[in-house]
């Protein structure tokens, strides 16, 4: 789940394994790069998640995302 940290920050997703070492992105103008989206389709029965981050971990940038059914950890 993505949840603001005490400073304002954007926290790195919890199912993120390196969740210890990695930071959400945030551009110059204080943008933090995360988001989470959802989808459902009552007629067909879908309910699905969708949590994109980008990441910046020892100088690289990385795009992280996790997705699944609404209540599985995905």
């Amino acid at each position: 789940m993505f949840a603001p940290a005490r400073d304002g920050t954007v926290a790195v997703d919890s199912g993120c394994p390196q969740s210890h070492s990695r930071k959400v992105y945030e551009d110059v103008l204080g943008m933090q790069y995360s988001c989470d989206l959802n989808q459902t389709n009552i007629v067909g029965n879908n309910n699905k998640f969708y949590k994109m981050q980008v990441h910046v971990a020892g100088g690289q940038y990385i795009l992280y995302a996790r997705y699944g059914r609404v209540g599985s950890k995905g």
